[in-house]
């Protein structure tokens, strides 16, 4: 299954959205993250690192945890700003007030109805992602050989490019 799922994300689009500053910053932290949990399994296996363990989840729900459930919202925030700027350049200069409006363009209600629906689908998707991960690293052994984090920080970058 999952096998199908990495099958859908393609070369170009991984090695886009890793190029991003957010992406090498976000997958430097998973991997690190998941790395320790690597470690920590070795000390587990002697019983120091199951407290820890807990403590690296956290820490891990704490930094990506955040970052993904905030990621829609910025996104969202950052386009209507881009949108808003683009159409004011666009409608200043010379010429009569109403010469930039001569297209007709949909009532401002329907496309932000659908904005809106489509912020809350991808943060609903990302908060499911964050949570099967969360329980993943919670869970005791799994969550320290798995690497849950890497694999939410890909699907949370390229969530666009599928």
């Amino acid at each position: 299954m999952l096998k199908g799922i990495i099958g859908q994300l393609s070369k170009k689009a991984i090695m886009t959205v890793i190029a991003m500053p957010e992406g090498i910053v976000m997958l430097t932290i998973a991997v690190l993250l998941d790395g320790a949990g690597i470690i920590l399994f070795a000390l587990s296996l002697i019983g120091i690192g199951i407290p820890i363990t807990f403590l690296l989840s956290i820490l891990g729900a704490v930094t990506i945890g955040t970052w993904a459930l905030l990621r829609p919202l910025s996104k969202g925030l950052m386009s209507k700003a881009t949108e808003q700027l683009t159409s004011k350049m666009f409608n200043a200069g010379g010429g009569p007030e109403g010469a930039g409006k001569s297209q007709e363009t949909p009532a401002p209600e329907t496309g932000a109805a659908k904005k809106v629906g489509k912020a809350g689908a991808k943060l609903s998707l990302s908060a499911t992602r964050f949570l099967l991960s969360f329980g993943i690293e919670l869970t005791p052994f799994l969550g320290n050989i798995f690497p849950a984090w890497t694999f939410l920080v890909i699907f949370e970058l390229v969530q666009g490019e599928i």
